[in-house]
Order: structure tokens, then C-alpha cells, then sequence
């Protein structure tokens, strides 16, 4: 027994080099396949990321369309520049297009969107609909307790004309024949337009303010002492002002009723950035509320 025991402690020659390498390729095709499934894994949480931004992209834009109605939407993306549909930064790279078929259907192409360091492509296809959107209806408007106006777009940019003529006058620029207006396209840009409602206990009245930039308008100048013209241009910063007064049906004053006032509509146009309007680089609407008691406020967007 001894002796079989001695023989034991000395058995300790290791292992062989067959039985090394059986253990090296188990432990690679072991170390093989969790490498992969870690590379799989990381793969998938990418595609996962990606999608997720996709996502989010596709309903940031869904929710900026909504902001424009489709006609806008078809000239800014025939034929204006990228610079002008400012949902996101486009990039040098960046293009949009639209088309129509027989059938109404309208398609809305972004093509390399750069958003979160990735690129996109995004198309989005409006199908026309025989279902009426619900609207808010005024017609038992109570001429009492609401108040309603309406945008004045005409009446607002006449002023514009008004603002540009007195300074060109102050110039000694040539009176221009009745009925006829100096050019804006092209040469006036709106700065900012900013839209004040204020709302009192019983009365609510809207003053806009507009800052326009004037570029190389043409003008005839006048000499006073000897009658001469000569061609000069004119640029500048000017501001117009306007109030929606009671001609227009645009104030209201329940001081005399003393009824309550409840609603406050207000048919506002927004100043697309598109070609046949003036450029505008801020459009701006403030509510203040005055009265010390809660109002209804309904802001409905023209065309």
C-alpha cells in the first residue's frame, strides 16, 4: 500500500500537447462565439439608436408640416431655396422636392437630413380626404361677451407704402402720380413683425409693429430750385405701426354693456417665407391678459 502510494505522488508529468490544443480550440470557439454575440449585440442597440432617431425625426417633421398648409408647402418645396424651409439644417448636401399624381396624392422629399451626426432621407405622402376637419364655429358668435378680428394684410402692407413714400418725400423724392406704389419685391425685407393682442376687463384692441429693411429702393429725386430729376436709390431701416381701428370692425369696447367678456377670435395669417410674399425674418403674436380673469383665446390660421 505504501508503495502504490509513493507511485501516485510521483505521477505528476502534466498534460499533453494534444490535450493543450483540444483546450485552445474549445476556448476559441467558445471565445468565437461570445465575441459574436457581443458584436451582435452592439449591432442591434445601434440599429435600435438609429431607428429611435428616425422615429423622432419622422414625427418632428410630421408635427412641422402641420404648421403649413399644402400650398405653402408645394412652392417652398418647388422653388425656393433650402434655406427657407428651416425644419432643420440641411446642409450643402440637402435637397427637396415635390410632385403630384392623377390622383391628388402629394409627395414631400428630404433627402440627406443631418440630424443627431446621421443623414436622412424622408419622404412624406398627404392623400386627400373627403372628411371635413372640425372647425371652431363662430356663427353664434354673442356680440356681447366675444371678441373677433381679423388680419388686415392689404391695409398693413398699403402702409408700408406710406412709411417708404414720407421718407423718400423727406428726400426730396418726386410725388408719385395717385394710385401708384413703389415696388417692394425684391427690394423691402420684413425684419419683424410682432402681433400685440391685449385684453382688458371689457375691452381688447391689436397693434402691429413691423421693422422692414429697405435695399437699394429706386426713386426719381426732385431738385426744389431747379426742378431737375435725377435716378437715386434708398436704403434703410424703417418701422410701421398699425392699430386695427373701428372702420375695419377690429375694436371692441364692452364698457357701455358691461357684459362679461368670455372668447377672443383671431383669424391670424402667418408671413410665410415664400415667393410673392415679402421675406419676413420674425413673426411674432403676443397675448396679454389684463382683465384679471381667465379668457378663451382661439388663434385660426389663414392661408
Amino acid at each position: 500500500m505504501r508503495h502504490l502510494m509513493n507511485r501516485r505522488k510521483l505521477n505528476n508529468k502534466g498534460m499533453t500537447l494534444i490535450e493543450v490544443m483540444l483546450a485552445v480550440i474549445i476556448l476559441s470557439l467558445v471565445g468565437g462565439v461570445l465575441l459574436k454575440s457581443f458584436s451582435t449585440s452592439a449591432q442591434v442597440n445601434r440599429d435600435a439608436k438609429e431607428k429611435q432617431q428616425a422615429m423622432v425625426l419622422a414625427q418632428s417633421l410630421m408635427e412641422s408640416f402641420k404648421s403649413y398648409d399644402t400650398d405653402a408647402l408645394e412652392v417652398q418645396f418647388g422653388s425656393v431655396t433650402n434655406s427657407n424651409f428651416e425644419l432643420y439644417e440641411l446642409g450643402s448636401g440637402a435637397s427637396k422636392s415635390y410632385s403630384a399624381d392623377a390622383s391628388n396624392n402629394k409627395y414631400f422629399n428630404l433627402m440627406n437630413i443631418e440630424f443627431d451626426g446621421q443623414k436622412y432621407d424622408a419622404k412624406a405622402k398627404m392623400t386627400p380626404t373627403s372628411v371635413t376637419a372640425p372647425l371652431v364655429d363662430i356663427s353664434d358668435s354673442n356680440v356681447y361677451k366675444d371678441a373677433i378680428f381679423r388680419g388686415q394684410e392689404s391695409a398693413e402692407f398699403n402702409g408700408f407704402h406710406d412709411v417708404i413714400e414720407n421718407t423718400l418725400l423727406a428726400l426730396d423724392a418726386k410725388p408719385l402720380a395717385p394710385g401708384t406704389h413703389y415696388q417692394l419685391d425684391g427690394a423691402v425685407t420684413i425684419d419683424s413683425r410682432v402681433m400685440t393682442m391685449n385684453i382688458q376687463a371689457n375691452t381688447v384692441s391689436i397693434g402691429v409693429n413691423y421693422t422692414f429693411t429697405v435695399t437699394n429702393l429706386e426713386y426719381t429725386k426732385l431738385d426744389p430750385l431747379t426742378a431737375t430729376e435725377s435716378t437715386e436709390y434708398y436704403s434703410g431701416t424703417l418701422n410701421h405701426s398699425f392699430t386695427y381701428l373701428t372702420e375695419y370692425g377690429q375694436s371692441y369696447d364692452n364698457t357701455t354693456t358691461m357684459a362679461a367678456l368670455e372668447n377672443v377670435y383671431l383669424y391670424y395669417y402667418p408671413l410665410y417665407d415664400i415667393s410673392g410674399h415679402l421675406d419676413c425674418g420674425y413673426d411674432g403674436l403676443i397675448i396679454e391678459n389684463a382683465s384679471s380673469s381667465p379668457k378663451n383665446v382661439y388663434v385660426i390660421k389663414q392661408r
